[in-house]
C-alpha cells in the first residue's frame, strides 16, 4: 500500500468514520433523553460522514456534496462500478426525511416529528451503510479471503479487517459510551420491543416558532436573521393554516 493510500485511509477513517461513530453515540444519547431535534440534525451528520468516508476510501470526490446521504453514495456507486451498497426501502426511507428535514431541524426552522421507530431505523441504516467504511482488502489479504470462499465471494465480515471507535466501544464496557450504543441496540442482539425502559410508543414532535406568528412578521424577521426560501415557504403555509 502506498504512503498516498495510507495517507487518504487515515483521513476517512479518522476525520469521517471514527466522527461519525460519535455522531452515533450523540444521536442515541438524545433519543434516550426525548430530545428529537438532536436525534434527527445528529443521525443525519452521522450517516452523512459514513458516506463521505465511502467516497474518500474509493477516491470520489464528496466536496460538492453537503448535509447529504444518498447523493453521495450513489456517486461512489456510479464511479466504482465494482461497488454495490445494498439499501433497505425502510433504510431509504428514513435517510430521506432526514435529508429533507435534518438541514433545517438544528434551528428549528421548520416544525419536527422523530417516530417511535426512528432509532430502530438509525440503528439499521448504521449498520447497513458502515459495512462499507473500512479499507480495501491488499492483494494478498484478497488472495486469501477468496481462498477461503470457494464462490470468490467475500462476505461483509471479510471486508472489514480494522477496528474502528464503534468495535472498541461495543468490546469495552468500562468505557463511558459503551451504553449509549449498546442501550436497546437491535443490531447488537438487544430487544427494542420487549425493553420496559425504553420510551417506544412516545412521539417527539414540536411547531417551529417561526410559523407562529404574521407573513408581515415572518417579512421583518428576515431582515435580521437569514431564513431560506424554502424555510419561509413552509412557514407561510403553516401560517395560513393556523388562520
Amino acid at each position: 500500500m502506498t504512503d498516498r493510500r495510507k495517507y487518504f485511509n487515515r483521513v476517512a477513517l479518522g476525520c469521517y468514520r471514527d466522527n461519525a461513530d460519535r455522531d452515533y453515540a450523540h444521536a442515541r444519547l438524545a433519543y434516550q433523553a426525548l430530545l428529537g431535534n438532536q436525534f434527527l440534525w445528529s443521525s443525519l451528520h452521522c450517516l452523512e460522514k459514513y458516506a463521505k468516508c465511502i467516497c474518500l476510501l474509493n477516491e470520489v470526490s464528496s466536496k460538492e456534496i453537503r448535509h447529504e446521504v444518498l447523493p453521495a453514495i450513489n456517486k461512489v456507486q456510479a464511479e466504482r462500478k465494482d461497488l454495490n451498497i445494498e439499501l433497505s426501502p425502510q433504510v431509504i426511507g428514513f435517510i430521506q426525511r432526514l435529508e429533507r428535514s435534518g438541514a433545517y431541524e438544528r434551528y428549528m426552522g421548520i416544525g419536527f416529528f422523530a417516530a417511535p421507530e426512528d432509532l430502530l431505523m438509525l440503528d439499521m441504516s448504521v449498520f447497513s451503510i458502515r459495512e462499507y467504511c473500512f479499507p480495501k482488502l491488499t492483494e494478498e489479504e484478497l488472495v486469501m479471503a477468496k481462498q477461503m470462499h470457494g464462490d470468490g465471494q467475500i462476505p461483509p465480515q471479510h471486508r472489514r479487517p480494522y477496528s474502528g471507535w464503534l468495535e472498541r466501544v461495543i468490546h469495552t464496557p468500562s468505557d463511558k459510551a459503551h451504553s449509549a450504543i449498546t442501550w436497546n441496540n437491535s443490531q447488537l442482539g438487544k430487544s427494542i420491543m420487549g425493553s420496559a425502559d425504553i420510551p417506544f410508543g412516545n412521539w417527539m414532535l414540536s411547531r417551529s416558532p417561526l410559523s407562529t406568528g404574521t407573513p408581515e412578521l415572518l417579512d421583518e424577521l428576515s431582515d435580521l436573521i437569514r431564513i431560506p426560501k424554502e424555510i419561509r415557504k413552509a412557514c407561510l403555509r403553516e401560517i395560513t393554516r393556523a388562520d
